[in-house]
């Protein structure tokens, strides 16, 4: 069997494994009708909805009806449109941070597992400094030092999450890098950055995904947990977790203003989760036997 036809039979089990997992792939439909949610935002309801105020009475704190489909807020704010254009901080929250902490992970820990020495010792004791503080506090701490707002909240997520990253990705390279085939590619005189694009990086990205997949579930959480304290996205922008310190004053008046944010939350972090672990479970090679 040649290798294109081994890696296509390699990706066919991968995907019979994953589909087996039905939590999995109920996860994985989420995750794509959250994407797509996203995406097309403005077709499914124009943004100044998400803006457009009706301060009177009346209109206030309007519980879901066939007008407002989950009705509206303290300031006469059409809750679906909030809902549906928060889905757009929330989810960028989630994926930005993730991407730019697992590649800088994936440089510094794989420079850590292949080169060692002093290079590891460096790099794994400026982690260990960010390990002795607890993670959420050292969030708290940059979002403070850099300020409210978007930006800035994505920032402090994505120093914080590197460490971990770093971790991780040192972890499955130090198990790369004692195979046969990588003291076989040292001998035949490749270089470093050969083996390392070649050889370890590839090995390495199914953990990765799976990884970021997963992570991307704590970065929305995070995030959302930021804004509701004030520090992340600002008003009168709408982000789930703002929205739900928004809602606060108004729990026992008006409970869905804080019940549908929450949901999103929730059903969010569920199904970026479930992915992760049916992906998991795919690409374990134990469960191919």
């Amino acid at each position: 069997m040649n290798n294109t036809a081994k890696k296509q039979s390699q990706f066919r089990e991968f995907w019979r494994i994953f589909f087996q997992n039905k939590p999995a792939v109920v996860g994985l439909v989420i995750v794509i009708l959250l994407m797509l949610m996203v995406v097309f935002a403005e077709q499914i309801v124009p943004e100044k909805l998400a803006f457009e105020q009706h301060i009177t009475k009346a209109a206030r704190m309007q519980p879901p009806s066939k007008e407002h489909i989950f009705g509206t807020d303290h300031l006469g704010r059409d809750l679906f449109a909030r809902v549906i254009h928060g889905g757009r901080y929330s989810l960028t929250v989630g994926f930005i941070p993730t991407i730019v902490a697992m590649l800088g992970g994936m440089l510094l820990g794989a420079c850590a597992a292949y080169f060692g020495g002093a290079v590891e010792n460096l790099i794994m004791r400026i982690c260990d400094v960010f390990a002795c503080i607890p993670g959420t506090l050292l969030t708290l701490s940059f979002a403070a030092v850099l300020g409210a707002g978007m930006d800035n909240m994505m920032v402090a997520i994505t120093i914080t999450a590197i460490p971990g990253c770093t971790r991780f990705v040192r972890s499955i390279i130090l198990n790369i890098v004692e195979q046969d085939y990588m003291e076989a590619a040292r001998m035949c005189g490749s270089s470093s950055f050969r083996i390392m694009t070649r050889h370890v990086l590839p090995n390495a990205m199914g953990p990765l995904i799976m990884s970021t997949v997963s992570s991307i579930a704590g970065m929305i959480m995070m995030g959302a947990g930021l804004s509701f304290l004030g520090m992340g996205v600002q008003p009168p922008n709408p982000e789930w977790g703002y929205m739900l310190s928004e809602s606060r004053d108004y729990m026992y008046r008006a409970p869905h203003l804080f019940i549908i944010p929450g949901i999103f939350i929730m059903v969010s972090i569920l199904a970026f989760n479930l992915t992760g672990d049916g992906l998991r479970d795919a690409l374990d090679p134990k469960l191919r036997r």
